[in-house]
């Protein structure tokens, strides 16, 4: 059995050509990892539980899914930073001493720490991933 490699990505990117090509990328990249992409049902539906019966869904991350990696890869804003969720995994990982690795757009992998500075705060993670689209721009308000 392969050890488990988490993909930690914004929300903005699930479902669109970015999430599809970087899982190529890092599937043909890391063939000796397992890809555990957050972007299934089955996370979703555990993540609003968790919010519902706790008041925050990312504990369900940390308590249940990550213990289940042995590394994690991590997709920041094109402008450098991460989302507080992406950031959050990333601590996790740090803080348990596992691989980490970045992935950039144009599907460079590197293994390295993240500079904590760079990660958002809830709110502002909140505007850049529904108010703009992965790469900041704007999104039109639909009335």
């Amino acid at each position: 059995m392969k050890p488990k490699l988490y993909f930690a990505h914004p929300v903005n990117s699930f479902n669109t050509n970015i999430e599809k090509n970087l899982i190529k990328i890092i599937n043909n990249s890391m063939p000796y990892y397992e890809l555990l992409n957050p972007n299934q049902e089955e996370h979703y539906q555990n993540y609003k539980k968790w919010k519902e019966q706790y008041g925050d869904g990312m504990p369900y991350y940390y308590n249940e899914v990550l213990p289940q990696c042995e590394a994690g890869i991590l997709l920041p804003f094109p402008e450098g930073t991460y989302g507080a969720g992406v950031g959050g995994e990333a601590k996790w990982f740090l803080d348990n001493e596992l691989q980490t690795y970045i992935i950039e757009l144009d599907g460079v992998i590197k293994l390295q720490n993240i500079d904590k500075s760079k990660i958002l705060n809830v709110a502002d993670t909140i505007d850049r991933v529904y108010n703009y689209d992965y790469f900041g721009i704007k999104k039109e308000n639909k009335k």
